[in-house]
């Protein structure tokens, strides 16, 4: 049976510190985990708007040139790019809420479990996914490996967003 890595080598790769597994411990966010929840609200809102105006942008081109030189399949491409961008930005709208959803309660949630190691295959790519009960996790293959199957896990997530923050085997 492989050795368990302790939860001192699950922190480089998940960013969490011992100040940080304690808040998350007493359910709550640390100072560090709230920066890195800022971060990626500002991320969120950066791709959103850049991605609101690059549609927009080119939305406004297909409509003009359609609408200019009576060209009946651009106006539907103009159009079907305005569908696309308001999905779009509803979707990163949406992930920057659950962001500040987060950061305004400052409450975590804890997982408590048999951790189940899956690798779904995805054509030529595998998707790593961590399940513990109910709830899964996609992770990059660094950490799938730093995680044991069958093994009980504490982990601590997000409540809005769900984003990883730290996790502890359990004896």
């Amino acid at each position: 049976m492989q050795e368990i890595p302790s939860t001192t080598q699950l922190m480089q790769p998940l960013q969490f510190d011992q100040n940080d597994l304690q808040a998350n411990r007493d359910g709550l966010l640390s100072d560090n985990q709230r920066e890195r929840l800022q971060s990626l609200q500002v991320r969120a809102l950066s791709v959103g708007l850049g991605g609101f105006f690059g549609f927009a942008l080119l939305a406004t081109i297909f409509l003009f040139f359609g609408s200019e030189n009576g060209f009946i399949i651009m106006t539907l491409i103009g159009m079907f790019i305005t569908i696309v961008n308001a999905i779009f930005v509803g979707m990163f709208a949406r992930q920057y809420m659950r962001l500040r959803a987060d950061l305004h309660d400052g409450d975590i949630e804890v997982i408590s479990g048999e951790m189940e190691r899956v690798v779904k295959a995805d054509g030529r790519m595998n998707n790593f996914l961590l399940r513990v009960g109910d709830d899964e996790f996609y992770v990059k293959k660094d950490l799938f490996r730093l995680f044991r199957h069958e093994v009980h896990y504490h982990i601590y997530r997000a409540k809005h967003s769900r984003v990883l923050l730290a996790a502890e085997p359990t004896p």
